[in-house]
């Protein structure tokens, strides 16, 4: 409380700074003002330019920052909260309305995590340093998504450890899920839809590996296995699937600050064993099956004209490939044709608009 204003300015604008959330940001910054209120309230404005207002949840900047007295009196404070609240109500816009205060803080000596989830893999970046009790990669055990049988599925997980070349039990997701979507926004990985043996599943749920915990989040608005799921922009996806009767072509979007799901516009091809990547700032559905044959057909969407477009094709049919972008090139390994499992990898340059194959594996 007593540190001068130039010091609190460097602490709540770096991007370092260590904290679980901005919210204890923002009221760090209003009990330093609140000290001495008569002195510190004319720093208002210059502290809430370094609070980043639009990481925060809609009903805390409506229910606490614009209910502060001292933040909605002043012109240039209103002006941060309409840019924060506007963040929120346009998400397809998000890719435009990036600033510094939209850009989450990460710590020094954070690192990236792994997460192996059956066939998938993801990176997770940390904003705050790996706890002791949690560990470099987790590994979500199903069964795979292509074909065959189901010989077990479960909700076990578990991480691996690089410190000690060891896996351990790290808690179970609450829903048995086979055929699930995972991807990570933030510090949390999330498991979308997927099949628990008896039917496929809307629900979703978060995995945060600070407290080592899964939560419960929204439902999808369509049950949905075999789906293709991808984040952009703070933003999670999950396109096509399979519902229990029929291939979908359908896509919805999920904004964890506003906890709600949005559907988008349909992709023109149902999709089912589909996967969903994020390249140049545009999502890339491909491939996948549409109850006839396996597809080499690809789509793109983009988030600011909110449609659908298609691409060139794969050089091969895929369903159930991996997807992974790399310096600036979509990569597509493996899946299956329809006759066999493949081993071919091509990749899709968008400057060029086309797929060229890269060696096998």
């Amino acid at each position: 409380m007593l540190l001068p204003l130039k010091q609190v300015l460097e602490l709540v604008s770096s991007d370092s700074l260590n904290v679980p959330s901005e919210e204890d940001v923002y009221r760090a910054v209003l009990s330093w003002v609140k000290h001495d209120v008569d002195a510190r309230r004319q720093h208002v404005p210059r502290l809430m330019k370094c609070v980043r207002l639009p990481l925060l949840s809609r009903d805390f900047l409506l229910g606490h920052v614009d209910a502060e007295s001292l933040v909605r009196h002043h012109p240039d404070c209103k002006d941060l909260l309409i840019e924060a609240l506007k963040f929120h109500l346009l998400p397809e816009q998000r890719g435009v309305l990036g600033t510094s205060r939209t850009r989450p803080r990460r710590c020094e000596g954070a690192g990236p995590v792994l997460f192996a989830v059956a066939q998938a893999y993801l990176t997770l970046h940390w904003s705050h340093p790996v706890p002791t009790h949690t560990y470099s990669s987790v590994r979500l055990w199903r069964t795979p998504c292509g074909g065959g049988s189901l010989f077990a599925i479960h909700g076990d997980c578990e991480a691996y450890d690089t410190r000690t070349d060891r896996w351990h039990v790290v808690a179970s997701m609450s829903t048995r899920r086979a055929r699930v979507g995972v991807a990570a926004v933030g510090n949390r990985l999330y498991a979308v839809g997927g099949y628990d043996g008896t039917s496929d599943l809307a629900t979703v749920e978060s995995y945060d590996p600070v407290t080592n915990t899964w939560q419960p989040e929204v439902s999808m608005g369509t049950r949905r296995s075999c789906l293709g799921v991808a984040a952009l922009h703070g933003l999670l996806y999950a396109a096509g699937g399979y519902d229990g009767a029929s291939c979908l072509n359908s896509a919805e979007r999920y904004d964890p600050l506003m906890g709600t799901w949005t559907a988008i516009p349909a992709m023109s091809t149902r999709r089912r064993y589909v996967r969903v990547a994020m390249l140049d700032g545009n999502l890339y559905a491909v491939g996948g099956y549409d109850s006839s044959s396996h597809l080499a057909t690809v789509e793109k969407y983009e988030p600011q004209v909110n449609a659908w477009t298609p691409v060139a094709s794969m050089l091969s049919r895929r369903s159930s490939a991996g997807v992974a972008v790399l310096e600036g090139a979509l990569y597509v390994a493996g899946g299956n044709d329809g006759t066999s499992c493949l081993n071919s990898v091509e990749r899709y340059s968008s400057k060029a608009g086309a797929w060229e194959r890269v060696a096998p594996m």
